[in-house]
């Protein structure tokens, strides 16, 4: 679940941003269906990355684990 005051809290601080980043990309010619396609797409495969790295991360600390048992 995520804490209502810390989802206000992070975007009130990326906004300035993110905004900043999708005009440029106005600027350069995209639509701003392409922009918001691109950043969901983005958002979505950050998201994706970070649960395969800390699954990452706890298969390396259970195998270290089990090479320190090891005889």
């Amino acid at each position: 679940m995520i804490d209502a005051g810390r989802f206000i809290k992070v975007q009130e601080q990326m906004e300035a941003r993110l905004t900043a980043l999708m005009n440029g990309m106005k600027d350069a010619g995209y639509s701003p269906q392409e922009i918001a396609a691109a950043v969901v797409d983005i958002a979505d495969n950050w998201v994706l990355s970070q649960a395969c790295n800390d699954q990452t991360e706890r298969d390396i600390r259970l195998a270290i684990e089990a090479a320190r048992r090891r005889p």
